[in-house]
C-alpha cells in the first residue's frame, strides 16, 4: 500500500509531466490495450507522444494517464487529451474510466477478459475545415428591353406654283421657280428599366467548424498466452456521442518477448465506421527496471484517410 505522501506525489507527477494517448496506448503493448488491472492501492503511471503526418500537416498529440486498482479485478482511471492539429496545443477531453476483468481470477490463467468503460469529457471543441457545397440566392440585374423607333420629317423650300401648261408640251419642262421638298428618317432606341431577378445557385465553400466530441466509451478486452513467450490481444471498441451515430472500431496486437527486458509487437487498429480508418504498427519494448517499460514504435496508414506515417512513444511505470 501506497503512503499517503506517496501518493500525492505521484498523482502529481501524473498531471504535470507524463504524456500519453489513452484512446490507443496500451501497458505492455504500444496502441492496443490489455487486460491489466492492478491489485488493490498499486498505482500505474503511463504515457506516450505520438507524431503523425498526412500529406504536409504534422500532428502532435500526448496524453496523461494513471490508474489504481481498487478492488481485486477493478481499477480506476483518467487521462486527458492534448494534442496539436494545427491550432496550437489544446487540453480536448478528460476521460475517467473504470476497467474489471470479467473471467474470475482462477480461470484466467491463459485467457483473460476484461471490460473498460467511460466517459469523454470534452474541455476544448475540435476545430475542423470542409470543403461543402452551399447554395445561395443572389440577385441578377439584367438590362431592360431595348426598342428601335423611326420618325420621318419632311422639310421644303416653298409651294409648288401651279402648272400651267395645257398644250402638247406639257411635262416637257419644270417651271423655273418651282419648290424644292427634303424627307429625313431619325432614328431612337430606347432602354427600358432593369429587369432583377432572383437566382438559385450552388457554390463550393470552406466551412469551419467547432464541435464538442463527448460521450460514453467501451472497451472489449480479450487477450490470450499463446506461448510462454506470446501474447495475443483484441479489442472491440465502441463510442456514443452525445449527439450523432455511435462509432465501432477494433484493435488487435501480437506481443513475443525475447527475454525479461526486451519484446516486439505487430499491431492494427482501425474503425468500422464510414471513417475508413485502418493503421499498422510496429513496436519494441524495452524493461529498463523491474517497474519502468519503455516503448517505442512507427505505423503506416493502410487507407488514404489514415495519417501516412507516424511514430509513437510510451512508457510504463509500475508501483
Amino acid at each position: 500500500m501506497l503512503n499517503r505522501k506517496k501518493l500525492l506525489l505521484l498523482i502529481t507527477l501524473a498531471c504535470s509531466t507524463v504524456p500519453q494517448a489513452l484512446a490507443h496506448h496500451g501497458l505492455d503493448f504500444l496502441l492496443v490495450q490489455d487486460a491489466y488491472v492492478p491489485t488493490p492501492g498499486d498505482l500505474t503511471l503511463y504515457g506516450g507522444f505520438d507524431w503523425a503526418r498526412k500529406s504536409s500537416d504534422d500532428f502532435f498529440s500526448t496524453e496523461p494517464g494513471v490508474v489504481i486498482g481498487l478492488l481485486p479485478g477493478l481499477s480506476f482511471g483518467i487521462g486527458t487529451e492534448i494534442s496539436d492539429d494545427g491550432n496550437g496545443w489544446n487540453a480536448y477531453s478528460l476521460s475517467p474510466y473504470f476497467q474489471a476483468q470479467i473471467l474470475p481470477q482462477a480461470w484466467s490463467q491463459r485467457v483473460r477478459i476484461a471490460l473498460r468503460v467511460g466517459y469523454d469529457f470534452s474541455l476544448t471543441p475540435y476545430e475542423s475545415t470542409a470543403i461543402v457545397p452551399v447554395t445561395i440566392t443572389r440577385k441578377v440585374t439584367k438590362p431592360g428591353r431595348t426598342t428601335v423607333v423611326k420618325t420621318t420629317s419632311t422639310a421644303g423650300g416653298g409651294a409648288t406654283p401651279p402648272d400651267p401648261c395645257t398644250g402638247p408640251d406639257c411635262g416637257k419642262y419644270t417651271p423655273k421657280h418651282a419648290g424644292h421638298t427634303a424627307t429625313t428618317t431619325h432614328t431612337t432606341v430606347v432602354t427600358g428599366k432593369p429587369i432583377v431577378t432572383n437566382e438559385t445557385i450552388t457554390v463550393f465553400k470552406e466551412v469551419r467548424t467547432l464541435d464538442r466530441i463527448e460521450g460514453i466509451s467501451s472497451r472489449l478486452i480479450v487477450e490470450t498466452d499463446l506461448t510462454r513467450s506470446d501474447r495475443l490481444v483484441l479489442n472491440l471498441t465502441h463510442f456514443s456521442p452525445s449527439h450523432g451515430p455511435a462509432q465501432l472500431g477494433y484493435a488487435a496486437g501480437l506481443r513475443h518477448a525475447f527475454n525479461h527486458d526486451f519484446a516486439m509487437s505487430v499491431e492494427a487498429l482501425g474503425s468500422f465506421d464510414d471513417d475508413n480508418w485502418h493503421e499498422a504498427v510496429l513496436a519494441a519494448h524495452f524493461g529498463l527496471t523491474h517497474h519502468l517499460l519503455v516503448k517505442f514504435g512507427a505505423s503506416v496508414g493502410l487507407t488514404k484517410d489514415t495519417p501516412d506515417f507516424s511514430l509513437h512513444t510510451g512508457f510504463v511505470l509500475r508501483f
